[in-house]
């Protein structure tokens, strides 16, 4: 999935080069994040495991492929990056009902309404507008 969104990011006209992705640690607890101009950042001090980086890659190089694609995509308004989280989560399968449960969330299935608050929550938790 990862070669797949950087080839398509490529091929819509967004570089994608060798800084692009860096490893560093964070001071919130998340596994990652996009940042327009700078590119992916994986937070090492909070991710356990292989899966969980690609995870973090595959989500944010969703929101880049949004930022890239979205000419008038404005990160601080928080109707857009809701979006693209809400994009991010049902693309990237970090919505999917086995890996909520493994997080020790119990769903019979992650609703559409569910996955808003989610994003709602993140938007709101991260956007300096609130």
């Amino acid at each position: 999935m990862v070669r797949f969104l950087r080839e398509r990011l490529e091929k819509a006209g967004c570089a994608v080069g060798d800084n692009f992705f860096k490893a560093v640690p964070c001071d919130q607890q998340m596994a990652g994040a996009y940042v327009r101009g700078k590119g992916i950042i994986v937070c090492s001090n909070y991710v356990r495991i292989q899966d969980d980086v690609n995870q973090a890659v595959t989500r944010e190089l969703i929101h880049a492929f949004d930022d890239c694609r979205a000419a008038d995509l404005d990160w601080s308004d928080c109707a857009h990056h809701a979006c693209s989280e809400i994009r991010a989560g049902h693309l990237s399968g970090d919505c999917h009902y086995k890996r909520e449960l493994l997080r020790g969330a119990i769903l019979y299935w992650p609703s559409p309404m569910m996955m808003k608050s989610f994003a709602d929550t993140m938007v709101i938790g991260s956007n300096k507008k609130g």
